[in-house]
């Protein structure tokens, strides 16, 4: 009887043990999906304003004083202060179509961001690091309010491009001309004294000793930074579907895709969701490209060639649709990019049967446009 006892007794003990264990498991796992649910269900609470549209090297946000990986296509948000790590670069798309780049040991936060005000707002910090910022639909706006704070310096954008930095040795920022040939202005403020910018490459440092100085970019600087604006403006712009699922898959099996479809579970749905809003906002930015090419369509042009076909015909037929003044101007641009000769042709004809007058010039241009009669 005694044996029988101790043998019940070992028995009980070992499968509570076992019991205990698989307890314990369910509890770790029901925390983890928990969480991650949690987490997706807090991004969805919160309005993104924009996205990491690209990442080389190491940026990460800070959540409960841990520094969290960001991965492209992740969220950005207002009062989220995003850090770069050394040896790396980061492009983040906004949903006002504006474009911020960022290199080196760098960081920044959104103070502010409302496009849908009567007078739209975004506030731009940068405490730390060297940047180049194409402005978007905020600072179009005759009434938007765009301002990037560079501790001590505060400038506002009036539609524009501008380069600088932010270090311990100075602060400084200039004017460029945007990707789509626009030059508009900055007043940039410093203390209590206010000095407006509107010359292509011209700027102003203000030193650690608080002494300011007028700056001028060289050819070679402007031009640098011209074409790593519209190289990010295109590569915004002609993003795959395929490389936007690859992306947000990686996010959720990171456990970081937002619950897109507000369900409350981060699943293949929401890969699905998300993937519909960032082509949605795509198409957007692609419709305000068209919108604001006016005189210098090269920036338009380079998005079409750089294209898939379909997206390539889209953008050729909304741009006729919208300004078919333009479209003599459009075909140079596409042929001296070397446009696909399918793309061509479904183009010709289209204007042909749209726009016939658009091709008059061309018959007399045949070294502009080789062998157009061979082609229709």
């Amino acid at each position: 009887m005694y044996l029988f006892k101790k043998i019940t007794i070992k028995f009980i003990k070992k499968n509570l043990i076992l019991i205990l264990n698989k307890l314990i498991l369910i509890l770790f796992l029901t925390s983890f999906f928990i969480n991650t649910n949690t987490y997706a269900l807090t991004i969805q609470n919160q309005k993104y304003i924009g996205f990491v549209e690209s990442l080389n090297g190491k940026a990460g946000t800070i959540k409960k004083k841990d520094l969290v990986q960001l991965n492209e296509f992740d969220q950005i948000f207002v009062n989220q202060a995003v850090k770069i790590k050394p040896n790396s670069n980061i492009t983040i798309s906004f949903i006002d179509n504006s474009i911020l780049t960022l290199e080196g040991d760098s960081e920044f936060i959104v103070e502010k961001f409302d496009p849908n005000l009567q007078k739209p707002e975004f506030l731009l910090s940068i405490p730390k690091g060297k940047f180049t910022f194409e402005s978007g639909s905020i600072s179009k706006n005759k009434l938007g309010i765009m301002k990037i704070i560079l501790s001590e310096m505060e400038v506002s954008l009036k539609g524009t491009l501008v380069t600088g930095a932010n270090t311990e040795a100075n602060k400084k920022i200039s004017l460029v001309e945007d990707s789509l040939g626009n030059i508009g202005a900055l007043e940039v403020t410093i203390g209590e004294e206010t000095t407006t910018i509107s010359e292509p490459s011209a700027g102003i440092s203000l030193s650690a000793n608080n002494e300011t100085q007028n700056t001028k970019l060289s050819n070679e600087e402007t031009e640098q930074v011209k074409n790593d604006i519209k190289e990010a403006a295109i590569t915004s712009s002609t993003q795959s579907e395929e490389n936007i699922e690859r992306a947000i898959t990686k996010q959720l099996a990171n456990g970081t895709i937002p619950d897109s479809n507000g369900d409350g579970v981060a699943d293949l749905a929401d890969v699905e969701a998300y993937k519909a809003e960032l082509l949605g906002l795509k198409q957007l930015k692609l419709e305000y490209v068209v919108e604001q090419s006016k005189d210098d369509l090269s920036l338009l042009s380079e998005i079409i060639v750089n294209s898939d076909s379909d997206q390539s015909m889209g953008l050729m037929e909304n741009m006729m649709e919208n300004n078919a003044e333009s479209g003599s101007l459009l075909m140079t641009e596409i042929v001296d990019q070397n446009c696909d000769i399918y793309n061509l042709r479904r183009l010709i004809k289209y204007i042909k049967r749209n726009f016939y007058f658009v091709l008059f010039p061309y018959y007399n241009y045949r070294n502009t446009i080789g062998h157009l009669n061979a082609i229709l």
